[in-house]
């Protein structure tokens, strides 16, 4: 598999994703451990490129062979074409779009976020999140997966990113179920309905 993650430092999830596709287990055959390919972009700052290539170093040398590293803005990325490819549209089988967002989920432990949050701040990052989900749904290939993602709880990031996502896209792309797949991992279904922050709201 080709997978994209659109938004990578500090690299955790990039290099869980080396992992799936680039097992290096005994019991997986070395032809399916060495074909995986992820393709890991950022668009932050030198701390963040820096941050991301460090932890991403520390994976074996055979993981990172199948790493490339891109820095970007991720709803400008371009068309990639690899190697083989008979298709013009579509490059990822899968896409990891965790997008940057106001982080009010991560309040228990970083206790500034808290400190920092206003409602303005999701009004203002949402336009950004669409952008970037819709983007890549254009580089997925088609019957492809792409996986929305934020730390925040606020559904003008989730929910309401998702509908209008869904909405632009039309018939290209569908909601899919995933609950019976997460084991017993708790999870809830999404809201319908929200309300819009106001600036002044206390």
């Amino acid at each position: 598999d080709r997978v994209l993650d659109m938004c990578a430092a500090p690299g955790s999830k990039s290099s869980q994703l080396l992992e799936s596709v680039r097992p290096t287990s005994a019991a997986v055959p070395t032809s399916a451990a060495h074909h995986g390919l992820v393709v890991a972009n950022d668009a932050g700052v030198h701390e963040r490129m820096s941050l991301l290539k460090r932890i991403l170093n520390a994976r074996s040398l055979a993981e990172q062979a199948g790493l490339i590293l891109t820095g970007g803005l991720g709803e400008q990325l371009p068309m990639m074409h690899f190697d083989g490819d008979a298709q013009s549209q579509g490059c990822f089988d899968r896409v990891l779009a965790d997008v940057p967002c106001s982080g009010d989920g991560t309040i228990r432990k970083a206790a500034d976020v808290l400190r920092r949050w206003t409602p303005e701040a999701a009004v203002q990052l949402h336009g950004v999140q669409v952008e970037l989900a819709l983007h890549g749904l254009r580089l997925l290939k088609v019957g492809g997966t792409m996986v929305y993602s934020t730390c925040s709880l606020n559904p003008i990031e989730n929910e309401a990113v998702v509908a209008s996502v869904l909405r632009q896209a039309g018939a290209s792309a569908a909601l899919v179920q995933i609950s019976e797949q997460l084991g017993n991992l708790l999870a809830r279904t999404g809201l319908t309905t929200w309300q819009v922050g106001e600036a002044k709201a206390q």
